[in-house]
């Protein structure tokens, strides 16, 4: 959310943050995949039209480390065009 994702509000294992356009969500989730890390992009008919998404899971084996190499992957996204 800090970095501009809207990141609906709740507690589950399953982080979804909302792109909307499905071209973008599987752009983003190509591009997350080409800096190692692993973020499905679930677009329709698995999710309502116009509400495409990345879905991350993290799980209890992620290493502090390893999620922070995760947002600041994001972030870089945020800054490219």
């Amino acid at each position: 959310r800090g970095l501009g994702f809207h990141v609906p509000d709740g507690t589950t294992q399953i982080l979804p943050v909302w792109i909307g356009d499905n071209d973008r969500t599987m752009q983003l989730s190509a591009k997350l995949l080409h800096r190692d890390v692993f973020v499905q992009g679930i677009r329709p008919p698995t999710v309502p039209e116009g509400t495409a998404r990345l879905r991350l899971t993290p799980m209890a084996t992620h290493r502090p480390d390893q999620i922070e190499r995760a947002i600041a992957v994001f972030a870089s996204l945020v800054r490219e065009p």
